[in-house]
């Protein structure tokens, strides 16, 4: 297997923030062994929902339409992803409402 770097974009998901229901979208970036490119961005993905931080944080109603979309995958370089801590960082950021 091989280790692949996977950055995803996730959008309308509405968050709990202080109390505060919010639509937002984040960015996502993990690590992951896999066959292929295409089974990379899978195994992303499933990583991606059942993060805790994610999974704590998310309204259960009005999440109808939320999405995520692979923006890059890449061979990772063996020396980076031994050095890193964290095998996965989301980054979220508010959107806004029309």
């Amino acid at each position: 297997m091989k280790k692949f770097d996977v950055k995803l974009h996730g959008e309308n998901f509405l968050f709990s923030q202080d109390g505060e229901p919010g639509r937002f979208g984040f960015y996502a970036r993990c690590i992951v062994k896999a066959k292929n490119p295409q089974e990379a961005e899978k195994r992303a993905i499933i990583l991606t929902h059942q993060n805790p931080v994610l999974r704590e944080s998310l309204v259960a109603e009005g999440n109808a339409h939320q999405a995520i979309h692979l923006v890059r995958v890449r061979k990772s370089n063996i020396l980076k992803s031994l050095l890193k801590k964290e095998k996965m960082r989301i980054d979220f950021f508010p959107e806004d409402e029309d």
